[in-house]
C-alpha cells in the first residue's frame, strides 16, 4: 500500500464515528481502502475492543496478504 494519508481528509461512513473524534480521519482512510468494513449494522464500534481474528484481518488487507481457507488459530471457528 502506498497510499498515505497525509494532509487529506477521510470521511467514515460508520453511524457510530463522529466527524469530530481524535479517530475519524484514521478510520475514514482505513475505510476508503478496504482495510476495515465494519458491522452489519452500520457501526464500527470505535470503543470496542477488538478481536484476533478481527485484527489478523485488517493487518492482512493493510498488508494486501493472499486470503486462505486455511484457519491458522485453533481457537477461532471457521
Amino acid at each position: 500500500m502506498n497510499e498515505k494519508m497525509g494532509d487529506g481528509s477521510y470521511d467514515s461512513s460508520f453511524n457510530d464515528v463522529k466527524a469530530g473524534a481524535w479517530y475519524a480521519n484514521y478510520i475514514g482512510f482505513m475505510e476508503e481502502y478496504n482495510i476495515i468494513n465494519g458491522y452489519e449494522d452500520g457501526t464500527f464500534r470505535p470503543d470496542a475492543a477488538i478481536t484476533r481474528a478481527e485484527f489478523a484481518t485488517m493487518a492482512s488487507r493493510f498488508d494486501k496478504l493472499e486470503k486462505t481457507d486455511k484457519n491458522v488459530f485453533t481457537d477461532v471457528a471457521a
